[in-house]
């Protein structure tokens, strides 16, 4: 009997202190550095794992060979016809004009992955449970890690200007410049750069000091020159202007569903389990954005809440509505953007410690841990195919030394993931009739061509005093098998290749 109720005292008083404990933010002066440390250090190796079984595809590869081929003034321009800002293309160029490997990509990238985890590791006010779990998520484990691409520099740098928030009217030159990158990293972070820079106006105390009136300059500047990057490309121009491209209604769900549960997740479950999953995660991603307004609000945070409004609106719109844009990773900033103003308000507001922030918190231990499993997914994924094929399809040119030939491409688009293995390469581009070292982004970019135009453009307007090899993103149709032969092709998660030579073109003819 005595034991009986010594247990049930202790089940209470443990009942007492979960309910005392912090599960969004950490208690005030907790440190546990050493702890953090070994998050640190495992996420490094953990990501550096992941990226060395990971063959980068088609985003990838155009952003390196811009970097690579295209002259230091222009990398702005080019930048801004692939609807990104340049950052990113002149952190590659560094390597890419010395003449680096292409695998300096991913190590540069992961080093800007690692030191964004660092500073949320040791900077950021939420939990240790909470920080753990985030960035052993999908979206910053996997996708904004393994990938490289311009959202890697995009969350190093929101995480950078969280970190000097609490003292950016002290240091506003460090603040400035830090923002005014940001602006030059993605679409998300120009959002968030405009923001950053209303805030930085608007609610402060007192007038501007002048060291602040040059921070307010530089953020402007740098606002104004990244959206003339757009502004500049008319093909690129054309994308933001134009209202409706098409309606595509799926992708309302998708967006609540993939910003808080992470894809190939379901990997583990069974087909029930992930039937209701799919039913059931868009509203919860919707109740996690309602509790984060609630609080918001009850922190009188109301120029966060409604950009954070705002911000979720854009992205469901260019989701929705255009038809370059759906994908998890860009549906993940609704997330990313509910981190930071959680982060921001917390240093701003000091309000007391309610349930509401615990159910908060609570929900997002649950989505962080299925990020986990999402992660440990697409890492087996990428170690039983690779998630391109570009990269074998490189070695096995290179190693039956083809790989200074030029190449057709079918999709160039796709198919030029091979040129960054081989720097004496080209690919001969059917939509343009002309030899190219990298993709340049126009009406053209987006045009299908099929098996028997591409043939016909090779025939009547390619010469070559060799064989003449066809890439292609898929295989050819039967009719154009009678002129084709298939030498090899490659599987990827992402893209897959297929190499043909063509019979009977090009012999005897001199290059093109």
């Amino acid at each position: 009997m005595l034991f009986s109720v010594a247990f049930l005292l202790s089940v209470f008083e443990r009942k007492r202190m979960l309910l005392k404990a912090d599960i969004l933010f950490a208690p005030e002066g907790e440190k546990k550095r050493a702890l953090l440390v070994f998050l640190w250090i495992a996420y490094a190796l953990i990501t550096a794992l992941l990226i060395s079984n990971h063959a980068p595809w088609q985003d990838e590869a155009l952003a390196w060979l811009i970097a690579r081929e295209v002259g230091w003034f222009n990398i702005y321009m080019e930048a801004g016809g692939n609807v990104s800002p340049s950052l990113w293309y002149y952190i590659l160029a560094v390597p890419a004009k010395l003449g680096f490997p292409y695998e300096s990509m991913q190590v540069v990238h992961w080093m800007g992955a690692c030191c964004a985890a660092g500073i949320f590791l040791f900077r950021a006010p939420f939990s240790i449970l909470f920080k753990a779990l985030f960035i052993f998520s999908f979206y910053i484990a996997y996708e904004h890690a393994a990938i490289a691409r311009v959202y890697m520099p995009t969350l190093l740098l929101m995480w950078g200007v969280c970190s000097c928030y609490a003292k950016r009217y002290q240091r506003p030159i460090l603040y400035g410049v830090l923002v005014a990158l940001l602006a030059h990293t993605s679409f998300f972070g120009i959002l968030i750069a405009i923001f950053l820079l209303i805030d930085f106006l608007f609610y402060r105390e007192g007038a501007l000091i002048r060291e602040q009136s040059w921070a307010v300059v530089v953020m402007s500047l740098a606002i104004l020159l990244s959206v003339l990057g757009f502004a500049l490309d008319k093909f690129s121009w054309s994308t933001y202007v134009h209202p409706i491209y098409f309606f595509h209604p799926e992708t309302i769900r998708d967006v609540f569903y993939f910003s808080y549960f992470a894809p190939h997740s379901e990997h583990f479950f069974p087909l029930g389990i992930k039937s209701l999953l799919w039913r059931v995660g868009p509203w919860l991603g919707v109740l996690y954005g309602v509790l984060t307004l609630w609080l918001l609000k009850r922190w009188r945070a109301y120029g966060f809440m409604s950009f954070l409004i705002l911000s979720w609106l854009v992205i469901i719109y260019f989701s929705v509505f255009k038809y370059v844009w759906p994908g998890p990773r860009h549906y993940s900033f609704c997330l990313m953007f509910t981190v930071m103003f959680l982060w921001l308000g917390k240093v701003r507001y000091q309000a007391e410690k309610t349930r509401i922030e615990d159910f908060i918190g609570i929900l997002f231990l649950g989505s962080f841990a299925l990020g986990v499993l999402g992660t440990v997914a697409q890492g087996y994924r990428d170690f039983q195919l690779p998630y391109s094929g570009s990269k074998r399809m490189a070695e096995y040119l290179i190693g039956h030394k083809l790989d200074d030939n030029v190449f057709i491409g079918h999709a160039p688009v796709v198919t030029a993931c091979i040129l960054p293995y081989m720097p004496k390469a080209s690919l001969w581009d059917p939509r343009k009739m002309k030899g190219v070292r990298y993709i340049h982004f126009d009406a053209l970019t987006t045009e299908r061509q099929g098996d028997a135009e591409v043939l016909s453009l090779v025939d009547d307007h390619f010469v070559s005093s060799g064989k003449v090899y066809l890439i292609s993103r898929e295989p050819v149709s039967q009719v154009a098998l009678k002129r084709l032969r298939l030498v090899y092709s490659t599987e990827g998660y992402k893209d897959s290749l297929w190499l043909y030579v063509i019979k009977g073109a090009g012999s005897g003819k001199a290059p093109n």
